[in-house]
């Protein structure tokens, strides 16, 4: 028959490594809280105002889902496949800069896809090309989206 200190101690040491496991995993989700999240979409779009229609807009919006605010500096940009950026300067937002985006909120940024495609061209580009959205906050962090795949003679039209 075990010795009633061994099954003490086997118990202690059990109930220990549960207990630290736990502390780790709590310790882990508050650190993960601390941390900024903003989640990128990159999307066609079009703005109607009563019967007038604009043009087809790439829209760049980023969404706070995290805990804690952040603060964007500077104009969003498409990251392009030769690795060059096109920085959003004349596109249309609908917030200043810096703008700080608290939790829950999201702010946009468009451009007439006509007008991103001439760009892309003078860049070099053609055909389908995917295009990522990026936003840069204050200290540096970057929050990217899904690829787009954005074809550059359809909408240099």
């Amino acid at each position: 028959m075990p010795d009633l200190t061994i099954i003490i101690a086997l118990y202690g040491a059990v109930l220990a490594t549960i207990l630290g496991i736990l502390e780790l995993y709590r310790f882990r989700v508050e650190q993960g809280e601390k941390k900024p999240k903003v989640k990128v979409t990159i999307t066609p779009s079009l703005i109607s105002q009563g019967q007038e229609v604009s043009p087809a807009l790439l829209t760049l919006e980023a969404a706070n889902t995290g805990q804690i605010s952040v603060t964007f500096r500077s104009i969003p940009s498409l990251l392009l496949p030769n690795g060059k950026k096109l920085i959003l300067l004349s596109a249309d937002k609908d917030f200043e800069f810096p703008h700080t985006l608290t939790p829950g909120n999201s702010c946009s940024v468009w451009r007439e896809m006509n007008k991103i495609a001439r760009e892309l061209s003078k860049n070099g580009l053609s055909g389908q090309v995917a295009v990522v959205g990026e936003f840069t906050d204050s200290v540096g962090n970057s929050y990217r989206s899904k690829p787009f795949q954005f074809n550059i003679e359809g909408w240099a039209k």
